[in-house]
């Protein structure tokens, strides 16, 4: 592995990243894209060479079956290659030969994004014509695909890294690197939401497709379609249909004898496609594919489309939330809402009260009426009020009584007035008068608050001793966590004011406090 082929710092991160990957299970065989290499063949000695030097061989990297199918491949891309006479370029390592040859010429220049040949000294005569075989005479060929591409790529095999995006999750088989696995996961969760693939699917490819049974059984069989540029479902459809065969033969010089491979890829893709859609209407993350994958800017443009997606679907509890609180949040609330949601605690049980609460799951009285006729609507708890979602969790006079010493405990956790606020209380969302730690502690009360309110949800009284009781369970998980990760410092900073508050006046708890 040398770092001549790609640009600077790029370079040495990705070649690092690749050293790093093989010295991470010292004398294990790794399948995938470094089949049969012996991890302990890379020693600390030849990592320290290959910073020094910039290039490190590794031995048996791949096998010879690999060998073989790769210096077939680079022998028909050379014995295919047809650069001008005016462009062929002599390669050079000398800095003012490189400038003279390379430095001013658009060949050379733009080559980082395409397949281009460069060519050992004193191989061409007066006229440009090769005074050696062409195999001979190349001394590098630039390739338009990035480093970390190929790993994919093998990795992937035998499934083209082209395709297996627009595969179902159960169509792919398992794929050994770990990053691959953990980027597709991700991908197959937000592809369809995000806009990002089509409803058509149109980039789906028959090529070594596992699903589509001919061209994955017998590839060479449709090698007329992949010399003709036909791909996928995207170049075979109109607007509303699969193109005749007669329409694809004038449009891309299929031979007739294509008859019959024609109807086993119209067979395929028909029950696919939905014709109630343009199925020429592709997102524009599939024209990058189609078209420019590697071009300068196409990761910008993406997180670009991605955070001004419009399409994000807002889930009904947010518009009931704000009417009730007769108020607007505004979108960065709420994503801080979700945030501080979704890490109120390491107890599964009360992170699981916080999203009930949040997401409106509990039945209370004015909906079960609905469907129920034998409910009046009226609070649990004996109010004359209708019993509506924010009655129950907030207005009820018992909970708001309840409400007011959880309030009146914060308070004296930051001697400070915190006043009692149900966007704090119900939905998690963080004063700006407190720092995060602080909130930390806050928001472990306001779920045992919720806990309780929930744990008494027909009866009249709502008992501050039982919140008191779930605070101790968390303290006591909390410690036994950082005393796990190591972190009590943290923990210490966190819980001091509720050790402050609950051992101020009782012997006993502060025993139990200092278990």
């Amino acid at each position: 592995m040398a770092r001549g082929g790609m640009q600077g710092p790029l370079a040495l991160y990705l070649l690092d990243h690749l050293l790093c990957f093989l010295l991470s299970s010292p004398g294990q065989e790794v399948t995938g894209g470094f089949a049969r290499l012996n991890m302990a063949l890379v020693t600390d000695e030849q990592v320290q060479k290959f910073r020094e030097n910039g290039f490190l061989v590794l031995e048996r990297l791949f096998n010879e079956e690999e060998c073989k199918s790769m210096k077939e491949e680079i022998g028909r891309i050379i014995q295919e290659m047809d650069v001008p006479p005016h462009l062929r370029t002599e390669f050079s390592t000398q800095q003012e030969e490189q400038l003279r040859a390379q430095g001013s010429a658009d060949y050379f220049l733009t080559s980082g994004d395409k397949i281009c040949f460069f060519f050992e000294k004193g191989v061409f005569n007066d006229k440009g014509e090769f005074l050696l075989a062409k195999e001979k005479s190349v001394n590098k060929v630039g390739h338009e695909i990035p480093l970390w591409v190929l790993i994919e790529a093998v990795d992937c095999d035998p499934l083209p890294i082209n395709n297996i995006l627009w595969l179902q999750p159960a169509d792919r088989k398992s794929i050994n690197n770990p990053i691959s696995n953990h980027s597709l996961s991700i991908w197959d969760r937000y592809r369809n939401s995000n806009g990002l693939q089509s409803p058509q699917n149109p980039l789906l490819s028959f090529h070594k497709n596992p699903t589509f049974y001919p061209a994955w059984k017998y590839p060479k069989t449709f090698k007329a379609w992949s010399k003709a540029g036909i791909t996928c479902l995207y170049n075979l459809t109109s607007t509303t249909s699969i193109k005749s065969f007669t329409d694809l033969c004038e449009l891309y010089k299929l031979p007739q004898s294509e008859i019959f491979r024609y109807l086993q890829i119209k067979d395929f893709y028909t029950p696919l496609l939905n014709l109630n859609v343009n199925l020429n209407n592709i997102s524009q993350f599939e024209r990058f594919c189609l078209k420019e994958p590697h071009a300068k800017g196409c990761i910008t443009s993406l997180y670009t489309q991605l955070i001004s997606n419009s399409n994000t679907v807002i889930p009904k509890y947010v518009a009931k939330w704000e009417k009730d609180l007769d108020c607007t949040i505004d979108s960065r609330s709420w994503s801080n809402i979700w945030s501080f949601t979704k890490s109120s605690s390491i107890n599964i049980l009360a992170s699981e009260s916080s999203y009930k609460v949040l997401t409106r799951w509990y039945l209370v009285p004015a909906r079960i009426a609905k469907f129920s006729t034998d409910n009046t609507g009226l609070c649990f708890r004996g109010c004359p009020e209708k019993g509506t979602y924010i009655h129950t969790w907030w207005h009820c006079s018992i909970v708001q009584s309840f409400w007011k010493k959880i309030f009146l405990i914060i308070t004296k956790f930051f001697d400070r007035p915190i006043f009692p606020d149900p966007i704090i209380a119900l939905l998690n969302l963080k004063p700006a008068f407190l720092n995060q730690k602080q909130f930390k502690l806050v928001l472990t009360l306001l779920i045992a608050a919720k806990q309780t309110i929930a744990n008494a949800w027909k009866t009249d009284v709502v008992n501050i001793a039982e919140t008191k009781r779930r605070m101790i369970q968390s303290f006591i998980h909390a410690k036994m966590d950082a005393i796990d990760k190591n972190q009590m410092t943290k923990f210490d900073i966190i819980w001091k004011p509720w050790i402050k508050y609950y051992t101020s006046d009782n012997i006993d708890n502060r025993v139990l406090l200092l278990w």
